[in-house]
C-alpha cells in the first residue's frame, strides 16, 4: 500500500519562484490528505497534475497566513469543478468562522458538504481513524497555538505464505477464514497452524509533520521512531538568534529532534527566503543526522 508525501510548498512566510508556501499532500492507499494550505496551493497542485477532488481531509496546523490562506481558493475551485463528496477540515477553532465568513461575503456557497473538526491545541489528540491508519495532533511551540500531525499506520495483518498457497490451493472461503486467524485442516485431516502458514507483517509506518516550532524537548513523548519526520529548518545556526526570536528552528535543531525521536529519515523544509542556496542547510543537518532529505516542491517522498 502506497504511503508517501508530496511536497507542494517548502518556503516560509514568502513564496519564491521555485518554492511555494507550506502545503503537503499525504497519500495512504486511496486516501489523500492535505497538511496545511498556504496561498497558491491549488496552483501547485495544477502544476504537479494532482487532482483536487481526491482530497478527503484537510489538516491546518495553525493560523499564520502562510499556512491557511490558500484554503478559500482551493475550496472554491473544488466546488466549481463539481465536487459532491464530503470534505473534512481539521484546524484551530477560529478557522471555522473564517471559512463561514468567506462563503458569506463571496456569495459562493460551496456545492459540496464540508465538516469542520476543531483541534484541541494544547494536548495530543486522536483526530481521525480508518481501518488502516490514525491521525493524531500534538502541540508544538510557536508564537500562536500550533500543532504537529502524526499519521500512524495500524498493525497490518499477517500475510499467507505464497509457497503454501501454491501447494495447497485453499478455496476463497477457506482463505477468508485463515485471514481471520484460523488454522487450516486439509482433505487428509492434517493440521496447518496459522502461525506456520503465514508471515510476520511488515512493521507499521508513520509520518510526523512538525512545522513552525521552536525546539521542543518533549517531542519524543509525542513522536517515537517515525519512519519519516518532517521538521521545519527555517534558519541555519548562523541565524540562531533570529530563530529564537521568531520561535523557529535551525537545521541543526531539526537534526537533533530527529535523533531524539529515533527517526529513520528526516525531511526538512520551511526555508527562509534569505537562503538562495540550500546547500548549507543540508550540510548543517547532515553533520548531526546523516539521513536528511531537503524538501523540494513537486517531489514525492516514500514513507518506509
Amino acid at each position: 500500500m502506497e504511503f508517501s508525501v508530496i511536497v507542494l510548498g517548502s518556503s516560509s512566510a514568502i513564496p519564491t519562484a521555485e518554492r511555494g508556501l507550506t502545503a503537503q499532500l499525504v497519500v495512504h492507499g486511496g486516501e489523500w490528505m492535505l497538511l496545511d494550505c498556504g496561498e497558491g496551493t491549488q496552483i501547485q497542485m495544477r502544476r504537479f497534475r494532482l487532482n483536487f477532488n481526491r482530497i478527503s481531509r484537510i489538516f491546518i496546523s495553525h493560523l499564520h497566513a502562510d499556512h491557511f490562506l490558500g484554503l478559500p481558493g482551493l475550496l472554491s475551485t473544488m466546488s466549481l469543478l463539481g465536487r459532491q463528496k464530503p470534505l473534512e477540515i481539521y484546524g484551530p477553532a477560529d478557522l471555522k468562522p473564517f471559512l463561514e465568513y468567506f462563503e458569506r461575503i463571496s456569495s459562493s456557497s460551496l456545492k459540496f458538504p464540508w465538516f469542520f473538526v476543531p483541534i484541541p491545541m494544547g494536548e495530543k489528540s486522536l483526530l481521525a481513524s480508518t481501518s488502516h491508519f490514525e491521525v493524531w495532533s500534538f502541540p508544538l511551540r510557536h508564537k500562536v497555538p500550533v500543532v504537529g500531525f502524526l499519521i500512524q499506520e495500524k498493525q497490518r495483518p499477517r500475510k499467507i505464505k505464497k509457497s503454501w498457497l501454491e501447494a495447497v490451493r485453499p478455496t476463497l472461503e477457506e482463505l477468508q477464514t485463515i485471514k481471520q486467524g484460523a488454522d487450516y485442516i486439509d482433505s487428509a485431516g492434517r493440521l496447518h497452524r496459522y502461525e506456520d502458514i503465514t508471515e510476520e507483517p511488515l512493521p507499521p509506518r508513520s509520518y510526523a509533520y512538525c512545522t513552525d516550532t521552536a525546539p521542543l524537548e518533549i517531542l519524543p513523548q509525542y513522536v517515537r521512531e517515525p519512519s519519516l519526520l518532517y521538521h521545519e529548518a527555517t534558519f541555519t545556526e548562523e541565524h540562531a538568534n533570529r530563530a529564537q526570536e521568531t520561535l523557529h528552528s535551525t537545521a541543526a535543531q531539526a537534526a537533533q529532534a530527529a535523533l531524539a525521536c529515533g527517526a529513520r529519515r528526516l525531511l526538512i523544509g520551511h526555508f527562509s527566503v534569505r537562503y538562495p542556496s540550500l546547500e548549507n542547510i543540508a550540510n548543517e543537518a547532515r553533520a548531526i543526522f546523516p539521513k536528511v532529505v531537503l524538501a523540494k516542491d513537486g517531489e514525492r517522498y516514500k514513507v518506509e
